[in-house]
């Protein structure tokens, strides 16, 4: 499921956006020149950006949502889609909003269906690695 997630994800933002792999900046910055790098990267991503974006995100904002729209008898997916937004606010990347919108409500629903910040840790490390590993490739 988590490896399907990252390649569903990967082919939307590649038909939405132009790869962001041509900017000089990015590349210099993100792209691993060498295996070693890959190898970094991929350690990063899977044990430091997926956890503690899924711990904030979903673990401790999605979930706080929920319980105040639970008070209010909101429906569920207020608080993924509000949780999705938020997230994507905090990319900062207009370039990507679409994808990264739709990677959060992925997120979202997964945490919603799971209720594990483990499990959506792991989904979106694994986004991040078929994506750093794709630009390593290219």
């Amino acid at each position: 499921m988590t490896f399907f997630t990252g390649i569903i994800v990967s082919i939307i933002q590649s038909l939405f956006i132009q790869d962001p792999s041509h900017s000089y900046t990015y590349n210099l910055v993100f792209s691993p020149k060498n295996g070693w790098e890959l190898l970094i990267w991929i350690s990063i991503m899977l044990l430091v950006v997926g956890p503690v974006e899924e711990i904030v995100f979903r673990g401790i904002i999605q979930k706080g949502i929920q319980n105040t729209f639970k008070k209010y008898e909101k429906p569920e997916w207020y608080s993924i889609f509000l949780g999705s937004l938020l997230f994507t606010i905090y990319h900062v990347d207009l370039l990507h909003f679409i994808p990264i919108f739709f990677m959060g409500l992925l997120l979202g629903l997964v945490f919603y269906f799971t209720d594990s910040s483990l499990v959506c840790a792991l989904t979106h490390g694994v986004y991040d690695v078929i994506s750093i590993t794709l630009m390593f490739l290219a």
